[in-house]
């Protein structure tokens, strides 16, 4: 039988936060460790109320031009506005009596040999409800990057509830909404999480430990994501103390160099484009056609 992970939090907040933690913190010498990816499969995620607060700036090193990316991407606005209008029907007591549920498909992004290979991260969302008990937002995703760009993949269905399908309907908000996600390939990538740490003051400063004590780190009973996500550390630090700034000349590979960046804006080395904060609840469907 295969094994499935299920973790439930109060709301998406708490949710996203508590699954990015038990990425970090597993033990189990059997999980599959690839492509600098630790992998979980078969992941059910349920938050008691749709409630979301993050910011994607500070916090994760994201900007809304990703945003803009991945809604135009995967979100066609006919079927967004189809989605919308069924699910508020649902919610006004316009269904069958017993309930009903609409659904949304994501686009299915162009395949390549070195991106979307095996087809697009989301799938498709459902809205299931009737009047007056407890409507629900589903997600369906192949698979995810936790602790990075997954905190914006949920915030399409935390702001379709808060700023779409509630928008008009007094008597429903967004805690009276559940969310579900189902995903059925995990990730948490060894650089690309590097954000998340330095937002988590307990994180940073256990990564900092660790790359104090190497030698110990290979001897004890932190994962493999762990000690890789220390030598991606370690390599940072020491291609700026070796380079300063100049480290990004020396960086060739896209997404790394792009941490790397970001990096250097946190720390100050560098002036930071943009503004320094953007919260989810700035973010909109505006751009998507």
């Amino acid at each position: 039988m295969k094994q499935t992970t299920s973790i439930t939090a109060e709301n998406i907040t708490e949710l996203m936060h508590r699954t990015t933690y038990h990425l970090l913190n597993r033990k189990d010498l059997n999980d599959m460790y690839q492509a600098n990816s630790l992998h979980l499969f078969n992941v059910a995620l349920h938050a008691k109320s749709c409630e979301y607060e993050m910011d994607i700036r500070k916090d994760l090193w994201l900007t809304k031009k990703k945003w803009n990316q991945l809604t135009k991407q995967y979100i066609d606005r006919k079927r967004l506005n189809r989605f919308v209008e069924q699910a508020s029907l649902i919610l006004n007591g316009k269904a069958r009596r017993e309930g009903a549920s609409a659904n949304m498909l994501f686009k299915d992004p162009k395949r390549e040999d070195t991106k979307h290979y095996w087809g697009g991260c989301l799938m498709g969302l459902t809205f299931q409800g009737k009047l007056g008990n407890h409507p629900t937002i589903t997600l369906y995703s192949r698979t995810c990057f936790m602790g990075y760009v997954a905190f914006l993949d949920v915030a399409i269905p935390a702001l379709l509830i808060s700023k779409e399908i509630l928008t008009g309907i007094s008597d429903t908000i967004p805690t009276d909404v559940e969310f579900r996600w189902y995903i059925t390939a995990m990730q948490i990538h060894s650089f690309k999480i590097l954000p998340y740490i330095h937002s988590r003051p307990d994180l940073l400063r256990e990564l900092k430990y660790w790359m104090r004590h190497r030698r110990s780190l290979q001897n004890s009973t932190k994962n493999i994501l762990w000690k890789n996500i220390v030598r991606y550390y370690c390599k940072m630090m020491s291609n700026y103390y070796k380079y300063g700034i100049d480290m990004l000349e020396e960086c060739k590979y896209g997404p790394w160099r792009r941490i790397q960046t970001r990096w250097l804006e946190s720390q100050g080395h560098l002036p930071q484009r943009g503004p320094k904060s953007l919260l989810i609840t700035e973010l909109d469907f505006e751009g998507v056609k």
